[in-house]
């Protein structure tokens, strides 16, 4: 079934290599990679392998050549599965998962009837009374949920998240809560689904839920009922390259992660259009775009996994380098491409060994109107480039503003990814890279 759907999706691909051009041919690749054949990319049902395969033969396709054997730099990580049937019931009535409530993807698995006990939040507002709570044990643990209301109006809810926040980073290389199994906690906007935090097993769970599901019905019967394997998760890089026709042994680069957060059970998919096929695409349409104008410096393209817990995917290439990294001019690395209309932003753009590759850009942009605006900000780890930047000049660009889907949400979805100013931001780049060529002599 796998080869059949990959099959397909590289058939259509093809045609659109061979015929189309700009945000078309990206948009082909977005709406690939954001199938619910993917399964959001992630850690369940092989979504990040079968993205892959799909990947590579693309790059096939185009003629770009393998930097391993088979394209494929192979690594692995423990991570969290949660895949199968996921159920919260209130009584009789059945929540919607993801909107009615979100499960943290470290969370232990859950199978059971419980009733809730309430705390007050004050008492996780201090070292001594969290310690006091979690020894004290006077609760029938296996049969019950410890619940904490934290709804509010919008400063009372943000004040007491940071309560809970609190607490939460304070358990947070915890494996246990003395025997409690899980916590549930009420609130008016449900908070950002995000993998950053799976990479140990724990033997409890906490859960968000909207609080105003609960009025009334604390002494209802909750059924919770989901699995969440914690595993060894197989994994793999993609990395090819096109050697340059003068000087193949110095290299640009441009990456982009490809994996996204995969599925909560088997109700939610989080697509990950803009977050991060758009990346990808723009990546395959420059190995494209490079193909047909040749470089006279060799150029590497790397699609990278594990960068939605924790940079990984990065993390290995740096320990593991496929080149050398000292011949690297520049590695430009492209998330969330969906968007623009406010800009874009660059980030790691001050920094001696990339200060004037951003100047250029903004000179180009300057002379072409390609964006609203060429924006910048320091260093931080907050994509792929990070690893990478002790290493080599290293900027990572995305998208401001613009037509996208919610941000770690199902709804980031091929249809709410706008691309009206793809084409400026794509012949912005090329451009910037291309006029590079001559300050390199």
């Amino acid at each position: 079934m796998m080869k059949k759907v990959l099959f397909i999706l590289f058939q259509t691909f093809i045609f659109f290599h061979i015929y189309a051009q700009d945000s078309i041919f990206a948009r082909k690749i977005i709406c690939d990679l954001s199938s619910p054949a993917m399964f959001g990319r992630g850690y369940t049902y092989s979504g990040d392998s079968i993205a892959a395969a799909y990947l590579v033969n693309a790059f096939k396709e185009i003629g770009i050549q393998p930097l391993t054997t088979d394209y494929l730099q192979k690594y692995g990580f423990y991570a969290f599965s949660m895949e199968g049937k996921v159920q919260f019931k209130i009584g009789d009535r059945e929540l919607s998962p993801f909107n009615d409530y979100r499960i943290a993807p470290f969370s232990s698995f859950l199978n059971g009837n419980f009733e809730i006990i309430q705390i007050d939040i004050q008492g996780f507002n201090n070292e001594t009374t969290r310690e006091k709570f979690l020894n004290k044990n006077q609760y029938d643990v296996k049969h019950q949920l410890i619940y904490i209301d934290i709804s509010g109006k919008k400063w009372q809810e943000k004040e007491r998240k940071k309560i809970v926040d609190k607490f939460l980073a304070s358990i947070s290389r915890k494996t246990s809560l003395n025997g409690l199994n899980c916590l549930l906690i009420g609130v008016n906007d449900l908070p950002v689904w995000s993998l950053g935090a799976t990479d140990f097993e724990r033997d409890f769970a906490v859960i968000y839920v909207r609080a105003e599901l609960l009025k009334g019905k604390k002494k209802e019967k909750f059924f919770i009922s989901f699995d969440n394997k914690f595993k060894y998760h197989n994994t793999q890089n993609i990395v090819g390259y096109l050697p340059g026709t003068q000087h193949p042994d110095s290299f640009y680069v441009f990456t982009a992660h490809y994996d996204h957060l995969g599925t909560m059970g088997d109700s939610v998919i989080f697509y990950g259009a803009h977050d991060n096929a758009s990346g990808v695409a723009m990546v395959v349409d420059l190995a494209n775009y490079f193909k047909k104008h040749q470089s006279p410096y060799s150029i590497v393209f790397m699609l990278l996994s594990g960068e939605e817990v924790g940079l990984k995917g990065s993390i290995y290439a740096t320990l593991h380098p496929l080149f050398d990294f000292k011949k690297v001019k520049l590695l430009l690395n492209l998330d969330m491409q969906c968007g623009g209309d406010e800009g874009i932003m660059v980030v790691n753009s001050q920094a001696n060994n990339t200060k004037n590759f951003y100047q250029k850009l903004v000179q180009i942009n300057k002379e072409n109107n390609y964006v609203t605006e060429v924006k910048s900000r320091p260093n931080a780890p907050n994509s792929d480039h990070y690893p990478f930047s002790f290493h080599m000049p290293a900027m990572f660009i995305y998208t401001l503003g613009g037509k996208i889907g919610g941000y770690h949400d199902f709804t980031d979805s091929c249809d709410r990814c706008s691309l009206q100013h793809y084409t400026g931001i794509f012949n912005l780049i090329t451009q910037m890279v291309e006029a590079s060529y001559s300050r390199n002599k």
